[in-house]
């Protein structure tokens, strides 16, 4: 009798915890320091299931595989180093990024990072072209992923990104539903929180297309510095290149020599640019005598649209004139105004779909918005996804736990 009332309150016990989703609780890949040797690939898919796996596709990449045509799908979050990004200007972690591609190795394949994380990138180089991904060819899409407390740092060398330092050109390089909350440092030109640079060849012009995205860290550079996209350089013998970046906001803090930009900094006067629906919430300064520091667009373009775009009162020393139909805003009426995204109770703005990817919430109607005061207020954010991490694990541990004793 007592054996099968144990087996009764087994089952029952088997039962409730068998509906506690495990999938979040799954622990992220940590990085040991060694790739894998071989890489899971299902037709023109290739999987990225370990931080072992990602190491090794860059090192691909930067061998001369280029994944034309290929759909890189990251499959779990992934832990490059440990500790906090901030503390490693000073001692490095254990583990060196190496940015996936460079000028003379470039990625042709797309990457879709299925809402995961990756946490800890460290870079520390004296070349150009430096990012997540150091440099593209043609319609290249990122999309659907998180890079945070991450630090990159580029000393001689400029086209500094957050997620991508350059596209070359020859197409179209498309950023959708990406969060990046990177230190980026760097003492020369062109620095872009999410993408550096694109550059118009001697065949075809690059095209740029950004949307429901954030960058949340802070960068730092010499000229052209963007909070979201720093600088074009168009072949006027092929044409313009163009940049389009709708329903994305910089939270981060942006600093330059010259030109900086919340949303975008600068280009060489060829470049047709439209901005919609975007926000700054990030501090903007130009350090320089001459320097120009504005909320939405820092430098000279040929042709530019700004349409529904806002700026927090005192986030920058000026609106410029190409950004005049921007709408200056204060941090009580962020909630009612901001239709198209999400304010939290820190006063970060994040498009709907990016704060559903990194589990942040509105703030409740009472609940009175501040607006961030320095960059931890920001980066907070990311932490949630780790609170819920935790949770599931506890319940995993209890749930054998339970298991051992019945």
């Amino acid at each position: 009798m007592k054996k099968a009332r144990f087996l009764s309150i087994a089952l029952v016990l088997l039962f409730v915890f068998s509906m506690i989703p495990l999938t979040v609780s799954a622990a992220a890949s940590v990085y040991d320091g060694k790739p894998s040797t071989q890489l899971r690939t299902e037709g023109d898919k290739v999987y990225i299931d370990s931080a072992a796996d990602l190491a090794l596709f860059s090192q691909n990449v930067c061998g001369g595989n280029t994944y034309k045509g290929k759909q890189i799908l990251i499959t779990t979050d992934i832990t490059w180093n440990s500790g906090k990004a901030s503390d490693w200007a000073t001692k490095a972690p254990a583990n060196n990024w190496t940015s996936i591609g460079n000028w003379g190795a470039v990625l042709e394949g797309s990457i879709d990072g299925q809402g995961h994380t990756i946490s800890g990138l460290y870079m520390n180089v004296t070349t150009d072209n430096n990012g997540f991904v150091g440099a593209t060819w043609g319609d290249v899409e990122i999309k659907n992923l998180a890079i945070v407390n991450s630090y990159f740092k580029a000393t001689g060398k400029g086209n500094l990104g957050g997620v991508v330092g350059v596209n070359k050109g020859n197409g179209t390089l498309t950023i959708s539903n990406v969060y990046c909350d990177t230190i980026l440092e760097c003492d020369a030109n062109v620095v872009g929180g999410l993408v550096s640079r694109i550059h118009g060849n001697g065949t075809a012009v690059s095209k740029l297309v950004m949307s429901n995205s954030t960058f949340a860290g802070s960068v730092t550079g010499k000229d052209s510095v963007g909070g979201l996209f720093g600088y074009s350089y168009s072949n006027p013998s092929v044409g313009a290149n163009a940049v389009t970046i709708t329903d994305s906001t910089n939270l981060g803090t942006v600093t330059a020599n010259h030109y900086a930009g919340g949303i975008l900094a600068g280009s060489d006067k060829e470049l047709d640019a439209t901005v919609k629906n975007c926000v700054n919430i990030g501090k903007v300064t130009a350090t320089g005598e001459n320097g120009t520091a504005a909320a939405i667009l820092g430098g000279t373009v040929k042709k530019e649209t700004v349409t529904n775009c806002y700026y927090l009162k005192d986030s920058a020393e000026k609106a410029s004139a190409m950004e005049a139909t921007a709408t200056v805003i204060t941090a009580d009426k962020l909630q009612s105004t901001l239709t198209n995204f999400i304010v939290t109770k820190d006063g970060a703005v994040l498009p709907k779909s990016v704060a559903t990817m990194i589990g942040a919430t509105a703030a409740k109607p009472e609940d009175p918005v501040t607006p961030p005061t320095s960059d931890s207020d920001v980066l907070l954010i990311a932490v949630l996804g780790g609170v819920a991490l935790m949770m599931g694990s506890l319940c995993l541990v209890l749930k054998n736990k339970k298991k051992d004793t019945l």
